[in-house]
Parts: C-alpha cells; structure tokens; sequence
C-alpha cells in the first residue's frame, strides 16, 4: 500500500488528516508535516526525508502539498525519485479519493489531479445552470 504524507504551511495537513478519520478511520502510512515559521527548509527536508522512509512499506509514496512552489513543495522536489511522487494544491477530496482507493495498487495520479480540480467550484453558478426541480432534488 503507498504511504501518504501531507505537508503544509501550518497546520492545514493535520486538520486535514483528522477530518479524513471521520471518513477512514485508523489509517496506517498516512503522516502530516506542518512547516512552521520557526522550520528551516534544510529541517523540513530532512523531516520529509525521515517521514517518507517511515510509510514507505515498498510501494512507494505520495506526498500532497498545499501550494505549488511553496515551501513543502520545495523541499519535496529535492526528494522525489522513483519510489516518491507529488501533487500539489491538496484538498480533502484528493485525500478522500487516494485513501479509498489506495488499497487497490498504485493510484492514478492523473485521476486524483482531476478530482481535485473537479471539485473547485462556484457553486452559485453551479446551480444556475440547474431547473429549479432538480436543484432542490439533487443538492438538498
């Protein structure tokens, strides 16, 4: 099973991790990395570092970053090898859809990309371009 590591300015990748408990609980492989103010890069990568050999089992991991150039993406890319890959811009849905599907092989990346664009939204519009009958039907 791939181990999975969210890293993150703050402690947006904890709170993320325990709301995915209410979904799946007593997850295994599966670590938070908040970057605080008072982190160097060099000790976040090593951190980084010790977490990935931490839930790699064999099959590898997934590290979901915050924010594409950050600093937890940074530190990242000076890890990623054959057994390490990233994905940035992390949301709960890609969290929720890669530990339901995680048991079955090595997930589709370009799959969890889509579903976390997927489910950005405006969802005023959303429902602008619904009947009236079926707004309340399918959303409420």
């Amino acid at each position: 099973m791939i181990g999975i590591i969210l890293a993150s300015h703050g402690p947006m990748a904890e709170g993320l991790l325990h709301t995915s408990e209410w979904f799946f609980q007593d997850q295994k492989q599966l670590e938070a990395l908040c970057l605080t103010p008072d982190t160097s890069p060099e000790m976040f990568t090593e951190r980084l570092g010790e977490a990935i050999s931490r839930v790699d089992s064999g099959d590898g991991v997934l590290v979901l970053c915050d924010l594409l150039y950050g600093s937890p993406c940074s530190c990242t890319a000076n890890l990623l090898s054959g057994n390490v890959e990233m994905i940035t811009g992390m949301n709960l849905g890609i969290l929720l859809e890669l530990l339901g599907s995680r048991e079955n092989g090595t997930p589709d990346i370009a799959a969890l990309v889509g579903t976390g664009r997927d489910g950005i939204v405006n969802f005023k519009e959303l429902l602008a371009g619904q009947t009236e009958d079926s707004q309340e039907e399918d959303f409420f």
